[in-house]
């Protein structure tokens, strides 16, 4: 979690510079989700409840963002040591707009507690203002638990009054972990493969969902949602995951 305080303190020097000066333009949001499972890229990590607060910033073309999910069981399918946090994200990225498109070059730090299979991903993210709002994204891990995940995104929305109704799904695949057999590393002394799947490739997962949400005012929002994890082919994953459905909750703040 080393790297993680030092962009935690990073943040903070910098986002005093940037408020000093009148003309910079420095926005936050930050929220909490609950989750009745925690499930990443198709892969199940926790059967437990999770508490997952976020926090974002942005400036002109740059952003960021600080994620982490809080596990309330003693065991799950990250780690089973001492501390309940899973893991924490930091990120930072640039994005060129146009008129109805952008493009999003960033970069994500996966800090696992106690540094176990910390690992770094570089992303592009291509979003149109259309119909049904597509978002492609490819993000590639290049130290360890190489490879990629691609993914579209498609969603329609409907404001009424303070109402908001969403139905969206996405289809992700995922290239692998470790393909070539180099991505280990010695944790403790004990050598270690990638999350314990190197040997699993073009994995895909299909995730619709239906959001409800309530602004409470121009600043804060609270959310409903229902998540899908559809496995189309469960051979690939050697049957350790099932189709799922999953619960959650969401307060965002804007300031």
């Amino acid at each position: 979690m080393q790297f993680t305080k030092a962009c935690l303190l990073a943040l903070a020097v910098s986002t005093s510079s940037l408020v000093a000066q009148e003309d910079t333009n420095l926005e936050f949001e930050a929220g909490v989700d609950y989750v009745t499972d925690y499930i990443w890229r198709g892969f199940t990590q926790s059967k437990n409840t999770n508490y997952q607060p976020w926090l974002n910033w942005s400036t002109g073309n740059w952003s960021g963002s600080f994620w982490g999910t809080y596990d309330t069981g003693t065991q799950n399918y990250i780690n089973d040591f001492s501390s309940d946090w899973l893991k924490v994200d930091s990120s930072f990225a640039y994005t060129w707009r146009q008129k109805k498109s952008s493009f999003e070059l960033g970069y994500i730090y996966y800090a696992f507690h106690d540094d176990y299979f910390d690992t770094h991903e570089i992303y592009g993210k291509y979003t149109w203002e259309a119909d049904f709002n597509p978002i492609a994204s490819i993000y590639y891990d290049f130290d360890f638990n190489k490879g990629a995940y691609v993914s579209l995104d498609l969603s329609k929305s409907k404001k009424d009054r303070n109402w908001e109704y969403e139905a969206g799904v996405n289809f992700g695949y995922l290239s692998g972990f470790g393909e070539t057999g180099t991505d280990i590393k010695k944790i403790n002394g004990i050598t270690q493969a990638p999350f314990g799947l190197n040997s699993y490739s073009g994995m895909a997962a299909i995730n619709p969902r239906i959001v409800l949400k309530k602004h409470l005012d121009d600043e804060s929002t609270f959310s409903l949602s229902l998540t899908g994890n559809i496995i189309p082919n469960k051979d690939t994953y050697k049957n350790i995951e099932t189709d799922t459905m999953v619960w959650g909750m969401s307060y965002a703040l804007s300031f």
